[in-house]
């Protein structure tokens, strides 16, 4: 019992002291907006926005709200976005501290993972703390759209260790460890696709630490296979029911087998650089390939050598089983991520997020090792304070989205999301004419980028060029996936509206419906287009249709009577946003509460900065009785702008009765 209260006291110092490194490190980042993949995932991701489409989650890609889609599967990436929403709905802050939370708990689990492997909770501590603060784990904490690597780490260790403890129990309730284990790795799955990887883990595992079992009879199948049997399952899923249509060509795709498999050593060499002296980090790494055929040779015997290092290291008989275990995981994990398959990039820091471990283990062990005790605890904080320092500093460059994008472009000029994206910041503050060179130089690099010649053919529309544009929409045509072709067609559709050509427009309204009938506001766009053709009854047709999907069987006489004396009244319906967030006002007033929570979406759907929608949300809420609900709308309000009296009284008011 003794042992046991002096196990969870050092458990409970080891979480604190993790705990309080980790967000003196990543305090810097709590200021910081959302960029690159966040607005996508995040901003406009209706998904996130709605508790009802949970379900949903589990049947779509991770970028189903993007219009090239992707084959990304991790819906509890997308979970975890659809909980931050509804505690902070689009505040970075909360974002950002769930992530620096989620590392947080990455960093006690090495902890644990490394104290019951290694017996050494001195060493686990310095490992764990060194993994915590290490710079070049800012792409997965600082990046809120990287966490799937956290979330992936919680539960395959977590499922490690919950395996690990089926061998401690001689009771029958081992089996309830080794399902929670199985549990643990499914969440795994469904957080990242690397975690496909982890039953070579398990294996690895036991072939090391419990060679003897494997010996028992049926053994391998009770406690391994299930594993590989999860495994296969997800992955004839992926590959049929689960494969989802996208127009991001892996970037790797284009270089033949041979040519990563001599990159392998350059990315090998560029993680320990990283790992050993985390200075000049950035995202979208170039890789710079030697085109010399004495350079290919060397590369691959460079590949040859370093392959037969970690084979003799990991199945010798004279290297102890814990540097064997270590070496394993350090190169399992990097392998799908090193380059040689086809995936979006040969280096990036988060893709050795997991394999990183092993490394600041041996960092551990070296210091330990080799130093006196106190040399060791005076090196060992220097080095986390070193790590911590760059770590805090280097949150900072995600302050600045225009800089953040432009000091990618100076280290890796061909990065064609860089420069997509900061044409993206460009088109944002009204500066059409960059935001289009931007884009142009992403589509000279990548051809088929689908955002990118998506949103050139955008800012061309918006700059009213709109011969241009139609020509980038035709190419868009020959490129989208078919779940993405509805989108698409409305957006050409308001390309023939802005130019009068309405018989054009419409026709592909109505085709945008056919191919995607969820896509409601292209019911709003052909109303539009009705009411300027001088088909009012038309319009009032479509704008009815759209209400019917709004969760109600049938539309109330009163509901029916307030959407036609609007449109009675309204001479055009030029602007979405005003339309909804005034019809949402309206319901409101009548009552009909569950058509302007569907309208008010609408709005934050179309223009998540719009302050007005939130403080009508606000009202909203008030008028159901919802207190708490609204006086975090009303709070919202405040932080987009602070001058809002009536939401700071509001505010005032609520405060004193919540």
């Amino acid at each position: 019992m003794l042992m046991m209260k002096n196990k969870f006291y050092l458990f409970l110092v080891v979480f604190i002291l993790i705990a309080a490194v980790c967000l003196l490190a990543y305090s810097s980042s709590f200021g910081n907006p959302f960029l690159w993949d966040d607005e996508g995932l995040i901003v406009i991701n209706q998904f996130i926005k709605e508790l009802s489409s949970w379900g949903r989650v589990f049947t779509s890609d991770l970028y189903s709200s993007s219009l090239a889609g992707s084959n990304f599967y991790r819906p509890v990436q997308t979970l975890s976005f659809i909980l931050d929403y509804h505690l902070w709905h689009l505040n970075p802050f909360g974002y950002h501290l769930t992530n620096v939370l989620l590392q947080i708990i990455v960093a006690f689990l090495i902890f644990l993972l490394i104290l019951t492997l290694l017996n050494d909770s001195v060493l686990a501590f310095v490992a764990a703390l060194l993994f915590a603060v290490s710079p070049i784990h800012c792409e997965a904490v600082t990046y809120i759209s990287g966490r799937a690597d956290m979330l992936m780490a919680v539960f395959l260790i977590s499922s490690l260790l919950a395996f690990i403890r089926t061998f401690e129990i001689k009771s029958l309730s081992k089996y309830i460890w080794l399902a929670v284990a199985l549990f643990l790795f499914v969440l795994g799955l469904l957080s990242k696709e690397l975690a496909g990887i982890f039953p070579f883990v398990i294996l690895a595992w036991v072939y090391y630490f419990k060679k003897e079992e494997l010996k028992k009879r049926f053994f391998f199948i009770r406690f391994v296979f299930p594993f590989f049997v999860l495994f296969a399952i997800y992955l004839l899923l992926r590959l049929t029911a689960l494969k989802f249509a996208t127009m991001y060509e892996p970037q790797l795709a284009k270089y033949p087998l041979l040519v990563r498999i001599e990159a392998f050593p350059l990315v090998l060499w560029t993680y320990l650089k990283i790992m050993v002296f985390p200075v000049g980090l950035h995202m979208s790494r170039t890789l710079i390939l030697p085109e010399q055929l004495i350079g290919k040779a060397l590369l691959f015997a460079g590949f040859l050598g370093v392959w037969t290092i970690v084979l003799y290291t990991c199945f010798s008989k004279k290297i102890n089983k814990i540097s064997a275990f270590l070496t394993f995981w350090f190169f399992i994990f990097l392998l799908p991520q090193s380059g040689i398959f086809p995936i979006n990039a040969f280096v990036s820091d988060h893709f050795v997020y997991l394999s990183s471990i092993s490394f600041f283990v041996l960092v551990a062990y070296l210091l330990k090792r080799y130093l006196g005790r106190k040399a060791f605890v005076f090196v060992a904080s220097v080095l986390i304070l070193f790590f911590g320092v760059l770590t805090f500093g280097r949150n900072f460059e995600w302050r600045n989205q225009e800089a953040f994008f432009s000091r990618i472009i100076k280290f890796s000029p061909s990065s064609y999301l860089a420069h997509n994206n900061l044409g993206i910041q460009f088109e944002n503050n009204g500066e059409f004419k960059r935001a289009v060179s931007e884009y142009k130089k992403a589509v000279e690099i990548k051809p088929r980028m689908v955002m990118a010649v998506s949103n050139l053919a955008n800012v061309y529309y918006k700059m009213k060029m709109f011969a241009q544009a139609q020509e980038q929409y035709s190419l868009l045509e020959r490129m989208v996936p078919a779940d993405k072709a509805g989108e698409l067609q409305n957006n050409i559709g308001a390309l023939y509206d802005a130019q009068g050509l309405h018989d054009q427009a419409v026709s592909r309204f109505k085709l945008a419906l056919i191919l995607n009938p969820r896509l409601d506001l292209v019911h709003f766009n052909l109303a539009r287009v009705y009411l300027k053709m001088g088909k009012p009854a038309l319009a009032e047709e479509e704008i009815i249709s759209s209400f019917k999907k709004s969760n109600l069987d049938e539309l109330s006489a009163g509901a029916l009577g307030i959407i036609r004396s609007y449109l009675a009244q309204a001479k055009d319906l030029n602007c979405a946003v005003t339309f909804y967030n005034d019809l949402g006002v309206k319901f409101a007033e009548a009552k009909e509460f569950v058509l302007a929570q569907y309208c008010f979406s609408h709005v934050v759907t179309i223009a998540p900065n719009y302050a007005d929608v939130y403080f009508n949300l606000g009202i909203l809420y008030l008028k159901q009785s919802r207190p708490k609900e609204a006086f975090f709308e009303f709070k919202r309000v405040l932080e987009m702008n602070p001058n809002h009296d009536k939401a700071r009284q509001l505010v005032n008011s609520l405060s004193k009765s919540l």
